[in-house]
């Protein structure tokens, strides 16, 4: 199977770089009346957030404007580096670390990563670097990373975009259910449940926060697309669960449901309980429980259920 992802065009860093240094990160030295943070070297930078527990990541990254952190000093001195664009010089040596489960620094490199993919002022750029340098390559190992990558950042909407790139993977190495065709497939089941709900505002109302679901064709066009998705994703699993007839019964009711969901977009309140009914199948629908001999027991099942309703 050839395997090849849409073209992307990175941007340089002096002609068409994506200025995607707003809502996100370090603003504050844009101030004329604030100085900016001193920066760092990027390998004291990058070793200092290496070696930080969880939890004091997890602050600096909700107080980006605290200029006393050490831990914040690290992130702008990475982010100032990146200015360049040279994301590899930052990624690769992480990448080496969170590729070695059995490394002691494989979560702290793959948080820093996290970081340049949801928080960083470069994060646009980030996300096209990993689609075309990553993603786009040849190399079994980048498609790994990036895998992990993806299913590490598995709670957040802004990743939702990577669904395709997932499924490519997921079709390219998914004869068997390989370490990267499993974690592509998971992910993109989980990331389904965001991508599947039509995207809200929020506007004032007489003093009152009223949510309102937008009327966007091209919203829609988007939910179609996922569901799409979502049907080369259940066919590649299938090929992963030993015949039997109730489970053929199985996945061709899935087929159905999913062909109905489609067809009930036109009718956005039948739609919204189709999706209820997916978060909870999608919950159960994992790669392991797939591939697994053992049968999810009645109680592990309302477990999942349950997760889903809370």
């Amino acid at each position: 199977m050839d395997f090849k992802l849409p073209e992307i065009i990175l941007p340089h860093a002096n002609e068409n770089a994506i200025e995607d240094n707003n809502d996100v990160g370090f603003n504050s030295e844009k101030s004329a009346t604030v100085e900016p943070l001193p920066v760092i070297p990027l390998g004291k930078a990058v070793h200092t957030l290496l070696h930080v527990k969880q939890e004091a990541f997890q602050k600096a990254i909700a107080k980006l404007d605290d200029r006393d952190s050490p831990i914040v000093r690290a992130l702008y001195s990475i982010d100032d580096y990146l200015n360049s664009l040279c994301f590899s010089d930052v990624y690769d040596p992480l990448k080496d670390h969170f590729l070695k489960p059995k490394s002691s620094q494989a979560k702290s490199a793959l948080r820093i990563a996290r970081y340049l993919l949801i928080y960083s002022r470069h994060r646009l750029n980030f996300a096209t670097f990993l689609k075309t340098h990553e993603l786009q390559s040849d190399d079994k190992r980048r498609h790994l990373a990036a895998a992990l990558l993806l299913e590490d950042g598995i709670d957040n909407s802004v990743l939702v975009p990577f669904i395709p790139n997932l499924v490519y993977l997921a079709q390219h190495y998914g004869e068997k259910p390989t370490l990267i065709a499993s974690i592509a497939c998971d992910t993109v089941l989980a990331y389904s449940k965001t991508a599947l709900q039509p995207r809200e505002s929020i506007e004032n109302c007489k003093e009152k926060m009223v949510r309102v679901i937008e009327e966007d064709d091209n919203n829609w066009n988007e939910i179609n697309e996922t569901w799409i998705c979502i049907k080369k994703i259940l066919s590649i699993m299938k090929k992963w669960y030993p015949f039997d007839t109730i489970a053929l019964c199985a996945w061709n009711e899935l087929e159905i449901f999913i062909t109905a969901a489609q067809d009930a977009i036109s009718d956005r309140d039948i739609y919204q309980k189709i999706t209820v009914g997916w978060d909870m199948l999608a919950t159960i629908l994992t790669s392991k429980s797939v591939v697994s001999k053992k049968h999810l027991s009645i109680k592990k099942q309302l477990a999942c259920l349950k997760e889903v309703m809370l």
